[in-house]
C-alpha cells in the first residue's frame, strides 16, 4: 500500500458545481506512535485527477480523537467523480479509525471573478510568463476565466507523471495527456 491509498468516499451526489462546502472528519492514531493524517478531496478520476489537501496534522496515539477540517469550492465536479478521503502522507502502514464525516455547504454563494484587474500576465508581460497548474478539471467554469485573464503559461498536475502515460497493459497511452494539451491549445 502506498501513503496516499486511503478510505474515501464519493460526494459528487451532494456537490453543486461552483459551490463551497465545509468538510471534516474525526481521525484516531492506532499505528506507529506519531504519523502525518490528512483529509484530502480529489476531483476526477484517473489522468485528469486532481487531489487536494484540506488539512493535515502529525499527530500521536495520545492525542485521542482529532478534528481535520477544511473549506473547497467545487468549480469542477470532475467528470462526476467527486471523493473525500484521509491518508497518511507519511507513513504507508499507518493504521487510523475514522468517524464522524462531515460535508455541509457553506452557503457563501457563487464567485465572480474580478475583471477589472489588471491580469498579472500583463504586468510582467516584458520579463517573463505567469503559469499555473491545471488538470482536466480546470478548463471549466471561474478557475478557467481565472485562468485566461491571468496566466499564459500552464503545467500539467498529474496528466503527464510517468505512471500515467500507461494502460493497464503497460502500453503508452497518452489519450488524457493528448486531450489535456488540445484544451489548453484550445484556450490559448
Amino acid at each position: 500500500m502506498d501513503t496516499w491509498h486511503g478510505p474515501s468516499l464519493r460526494v459528487e451526489e451532494y456537490v453543486d458545481q461552483g459551490q463551497e462546502y465545509d468538510i471534516s472528519a474525526w481521525v484516531k492514531l492506532i499505528s506507529p506512535e506519531s504519523s502525518q493524517l490528512q483529509l484530502s478531496t480529489q476531483v476526477g478520476d484517473g489522468d485528469g485527477a486532481s487531489y487536494n489537501n484540506l488539512q493535515g496534522k502529525t499527530i500521536s496515539t495520545e492525542d485521542g480523537w482529532v478534528k481535520l477540517e477544511g473549506t473547497y469550492r467545487y468549480s469542477s465536479v470532475g467528470g462526476e467523480f467527486l471523493s473525500i478521503y484521509v491518508e497518511s502522507s507519511n507513513n504507508s502502514t499507518a493504521s487510523f479509525y475514522i468517524d464522524d464525516i462531515t460535508f455541509e455547504p457553506t452557503g457563501s454563494g457563487d464567485v465572480e471573478v474580478e475583471k477589472d484587474l489588471t491580469p498579472i500576465k500583463e504586468v510582467y508581460k516584458d520579463d517573463f510568463l505567469i503559469g499555473n497548474i491545471i488538470s482536466a478539471g480546470d478548463f471549466e467554469g471561474e478557475r478557467l476565466e481565472l485562468l485566461k485573464m491571468h496566466h499564459n503559461l500552464v503545467t500539467a498536475e498529474n496528466a503527464m507523471k510517468p505512471g500515467y502515460a500507461y494502460d493497464d497493459n503497460g502500453e503508452f497511452d497518452f489519450e488524457a495527456e493528448d486531450a489535456l494539451v488540445q484544451n489548453a491549445q484550445n484556450e490559448g
